[in-house]
């Protein structure tokens, strides 16, 4: 079966790259298309296996293989901060930020 045939189809996201994010995969904005029903957790494996390298690092705990639980991404402009919400379905249209850590003080 084809990716776009079945139940699914795909959704059109875009995905906005701030701070360090920015700088590694040299990108400030790309739009991209995952399959229905994908959650932002499927969209960060997805750009982890895209990029790869730092990036990946920067998503994904190389020790556990999990999402880092430290990590604040905006979903049309709503902040998920905690890696629970992280199993928001994504819809096309939504814009996903990924914001740079913030330094404590």
């Amino acid at each position: 079966m084809g990716f776009n045939e079945g139940k699914g189809g795909t959704v059109t996201i875009s995905v906005v790259f701030l701070g360090n994010y920015r700088l590694l995969t040299g990108q400030g904005r790309v739009e991209i298309q995952l399959p229905q029903g994908s959650s932002v957790n499927d969209l960060i494996a997805w750009l982890a296996d895209r990029y790869g390298g730092d990036l990946r690092d920067q998503l994904i705990d190389p020790g556990t293989g999990k999402v880092w639980n430290l990590m604040a991404l905006a979903v049309n402009g709503k902040i998920l901060n905690s890696v629970e919400k992280f199993s928001l379905l994504l819809k096309t249209g939504d814009e996903v930020l990924f914001l740079p850590p913030a330094l404590g003080g």
